[in-house]
């Protein structure tokens, strides 16, 4: 089966008869024909029911706007004409301005190689391309999608609302958007750097500072152990260095207090001085922050530096520069097996100092054996205390007894007298 083309102006056939037209042709006894022209659609019998453009229809015919007229009522009434033309009562003129020909009706040329043109400005707008669409804002406008809306908060100018170029006074411009000087700056470069200050604040070093008291000046100095600190908004007296007495500022000092000397304009602490000598096992060292007592080498008494000893302490014994331990339990001695004195509680053996064996004093002895004889002696005591004190228990429960047993004897015999002489 081989698929063949449609006559001209079919759009679909069936076996070589057309079933539609294309655009501008009618069908008739299964053929397409043309519609007259500047038709858009048309009858079988070649009436126009639509028109192409730049014409309009008239008694079934379409007939033409006029030149440079793209739609119209009539032939003297377009109603949209080509790009560059505007209408003009009803006709279609070129639109074209320069320096010369000026736009009327407040519009505005717009610039285009291919030709200018005059175009109507939105709203706040002073530029704008050849369609009309805004390229440039007033102040405080930015452009989005071809118009004037306002820029964002603090901003002045920008090229868009998100975008601005240049803000209000005491704000700075950060990635394209206004951020707040610091306090007191009516002008910045960014938070740290001012340029121009406000009222009651004076700028030091792109900071500006309040504008204070004057505390000090030429003709008012301040009290000891204090400097004026200047400042083209304020002057306070600040307290000068420790151990400073006197000083021109915080790095300056002239005189030092007790307990401190003055090297290169600065008060160093005086730790140990020639009437003020350090403790034994160290020494005085004097440096540009002071004097200090460093400690001598282990086991050293006495010395003028770190490296050399003069004197050992105790239990200690010079050996090529240094200062060894003695034996043990040695308090003195000559080298390490050789002592002269032990400790306490030790015993000298050889020049060696062993511990002493703990021996029992007679004293030590006596006083143990009167212990347990005091020992003994309450243990027996405790021991008599209490048989006495149960024997004497039982003899009292024996005389109760025989003294009831009397008592009721006398009694047996008393009613035997009543007896008899009742008879």
């Amino acid at each position: 089966m081989v698929c063949k083309t449609c006559s001209i102006g079919c759009k679909t056939c069936n076996k070589g008869v057309c079933t539609s037209c294309r655009y501008s042709f009618a069908l008739k006894d299964g053929n397409c024909t043309s519609c007259p022209e500047n038709c858009g659609k048309c009858t079988a019998e070649g009436s126009c029911i639509t028109c192409q453009d730049g014409s309009f229809l008239k008694n079934g015919m379409c007939v033409s706007c006029g030149d440079n007229c793209m739609d119209c009522k009539s032939d003297s009434m377009c109603r949209l004409c080509k790009e560059r033309y505007d209408t003009q009562s009803g006709k279609c003129i070129l639109n074209e301005c320069n320096d010369v020909n000026k736009c009327t009706d407040n519009k505005f040329c717009a610039r285009d190689p291919a030709g200018n043109k005059c175009v109507t400005l939105p709203k706040n707008c002073v530029d704008a391309d050849i369609s009309g669409n805004c390229i440039r804002c007033e102040n405080i406008y930015g452009v989005e999608d071809g118009k004037c809306v306002y820029c964002a908060v603090y901003c002045n100018i920008c090229i868009s609302p998100k975008q601005c170029t240049k803000c209000y006074e005491n704000y700075f411009l950060k990635n394209g958007v206004c951020t707040s000087c610091s306090d007191g700056c009516r002008s910045c470069e960014s938070a740290t750097k001012c340029t121009r200050c406000g009222l009651g604040y004076t700028l030091d070093q792109d900071i500006c500072q309040k504008q204070g008291p004057r505390e000090c000046s030429n003709s008012k100095s301040c009290p000891s152990g204090k400097f004026c600190l200047y400042y083209p908004w304020i002057s306070t007296c600040e307290t000068c260095a420790e151990g400073c007495s006197a000083c021109s500022d915080i790095k300056s000092c002239t005189a030092c207090i007790n307990g401190y000397r003055l090297h290169e304009q600065t008060c160093v602490k005086q730790i140990c001085t020639e009437s003020k000598p350090c403790e034994s096992g160290s020494f005085c060292e004097m440096k540009s922050t002071g004097n200090a007592c460093i400690s001598c080498l282990k086991g050293c008494a006495t010395c003028t530096d770190s490296s050399t000893c003069h004197q050992c302490a105790k239990g200690h014994f010079s050996s090529r520069g240094v200062c060894a331990p003695c034996g043990q339990n040695c308090k003195s001695c000559q080298d390490q097996d050789l002592c002269y004195v032990c400790q306490d509680g030790a015993e000298m053996v050889d020049g060696l100092c062993a511990q002493q064996v703990q021996r029992m004093s007679g004293g030590s002895i006596a006083g143990i054996v009167v212990g347990l004889v005091l020992l003994v002696g309450l243990i027996g005591g405790a021991i008599a205390f209490a048989v006495a004190r149960k024997r004497k228990v039982q003899c009292s429960i024996q005389g109760d007894l025989e003294v009831k047993k009397e008592n009721i004897q006398l009694q047996v015999d008393d009613d035997s007298l009543w007896s008899k002489v009742s008879k």
